[in-house]
């Protein structure tokens, strides 16, 4: 079975973008999904770390049907959107709430 490296990865994601017309992420923002995706950490994406990221593809029937994993049905979820949405929408006050139980720094930097 074929495998991806970073480099590969990258040009996949890359034409992908440019197949929709769409800006492509910024190399850290690649790096970041890629190292998501590299389950193994290996520094190469194998099919079982890609079907474990984006679902199984099956071919039947004339057409190409993906079998959810959790990740996906999560991600996909009006569940998810209203989440993302909240969190940015209340940013500061999230991060005044944070700094209240955390002490600035022990942890993390909240910007």
């Amino acid at each position: 079975m074929g495998k991806l490296a970073f480099s590969d990865f990258n040009r996949l994601v890359g034409k992908a973008h440019e197949l929709a017309n769409e800006k492509c992420p910024v190399y850290a923002v690649m790096k970041d999904l890629f190292q998501q995706i590299d389950i193994r950490r290996d520094g190469v994406i194998d099919l079982a770390e890609w079907q474990q990221t984006f679902g199984h593809v099956t071919d039947g029937n004339n057409k190409l049907s993906i079998k959810a994993t959790p990740l996906t049905t999560w991600e996909n979820s009006p569940e998810f959107a209203k989440i993302g949405f909240l969190i940015a929408k209340n940013r500061k006050q999230l991060i005044n709430e944070f700094r209240t139980v955390v002490k600035e720094g022990q942890l993390f930097n909240l910007g």
